[in-house]
């Protein structure tokens, strides 16, 4: 369903957090974050929300920037400069590394909700976790 890059996941209390967080990966992070089917906003329960949180945080470390062209990157950049301002703008709370058009990931928790990323049609690489 395309809901403007903030389609919501749901993870259940029995569900199990590798699969739960692999789905999660490729929800976020297919095409840079930069499609209108991201499943941007992940529901937790509070009693996995640490424990999913760490094996998010895990998978992340392991994404590579860089150009679509190196075989080590799984990650590629932004699709163009206009793009990178309005990505920028909406998380000018976090300080980021950026270089030409490439962004770090990001991973927030319900803290950030209230800052305004939550309530924008967005296309991004973040998880945010409520």
């Amino acid at each position: 369903m395309e809901l403007g890059g903030k389609s919501p996941l749901i993870i259940f209390d029995d569900a199990d957090l590798d699969t739960a967080a692999d789905i999660a990966m490729m929800a976020n992070f297919y095409s840079s974050g930069q499609v209108c089917t991201n499943g941007t906003r992940v529901f937790v329960p509070e009693k996995l929300k640490q424990a999913f949180e760490a094996k998010i945080i895990e998978r992340v470390s392991r994404i590579r920037v860089g150009s679509p062209l190196e075989m080590d990157t799984n990650f590629g950049p932004l699709v163009s400069f206009p793009h990178l301002e309005k990505v920028l703008s909406y998380i000018e709370l976090v300080k980021l590394k950026v270089q030409n058009y490439f962004v770090v990931v990001n991973v927030y928790s319900l803290v950030h909700w209230r800052k305004g990323l939550m309530w924008r049609q967005r296309y991004l690489p973040i998880v945010l976790m409520i």
